[in-house]
């Protein structure tokens, strides 16, 4: 029981992390990330609120994902929780500062974004259940063969490009983050010696049948 606990207490502070880390970027003022620009363009094209446009987008890579053999479990309905609360909590207390230039945006950008790959390979390689981005990620590496650092990198740019000529807004920021969060992911993934491709989600059945299992024995 305590290692799943343990296994719980990581997911959180992986979100926690995450979520960190993509304030810093958004606080950078040089550019948001390739998703936001995404759902931008989407609310455009759609009239919707970003919110709307980012549960819709949520559903259908939870679905996507599911296709591609990626079943969701309880960790990927902490991590929204979880993630959009932290961030929020981020945001209101101020303790992360504006970039003031060309320069420290960038400086901010990077430091964002290595923060939240570590985040994500914190909650990543517990196996219960990734976020919706990254659950089309696992999928799409397990299902190509090809590595984290191009499946990533492709996810990127390709959704920075359909949210830019949808009216999303680009900065230099995004260009950068959409660049190197593939080779950031792929790095961390090989400093701890951590295989996607043998990482194997637990769904939320399995987890009320453990939890059972744990309360009768």
């Amino acid at each position: 029981m305590k290692r799943e606990l343990y296994k719980y207490l990581k997911l959180v502070i992986g979100c926690i992390i995450g979520s960190f880390g993509m304030v810093v970027i958004m606080k950078s003022n040089i550019g948001s990330s390739p998703w936001l620009v995404f759902q931008q363009g989407l609310g455009k094209e759609l009239g919707m609120s970003i919110g709307k446009v980012m549960m819709l987008v949520n559903v259908i890579l939870l679905f996507v994902g599911w296709r591609l053999g990626e079943l969701f479990g309880s960790g990927t309905i902490l991590n929204s929780i979880v993630w959009s609360y932290i961030m929020d909590l981020v945001i209101e207390t101020n303790i992360v500062p504006e970039g003031t230039n060309l320069f420290s945006g960038i400086i901010m950008v990077l430091l964002g974004t290595g923060i939240l790959s570590l985040g994500m390979y914190i909650y990543v390689h517990n196996g219960l259940g990734c976020g919706p981005r990254d659950a089309l990620m696992v999928g799409l590496v397990k299902k190509t063969g090809k590595s984290v650092k191009m499946i990533r990198s492709i996810i990127e740019i390709s959704v920075l490009i359909l949210g830019y000529f949808m009216g999303g807004i680009v900065g230099v920021g995004t260009i950068i983050y959409a660049i190197i969060i593939g080779y950031l992911l792929q790095f961390i993934f090989k400093c701890f010696k951590f295989n996607i491709n043998e990482l194997k989600q637990r769904t939320i059945k399995e987890e009320f049948i453990l939890l059972k299992n744990y309360i009768t024995t």
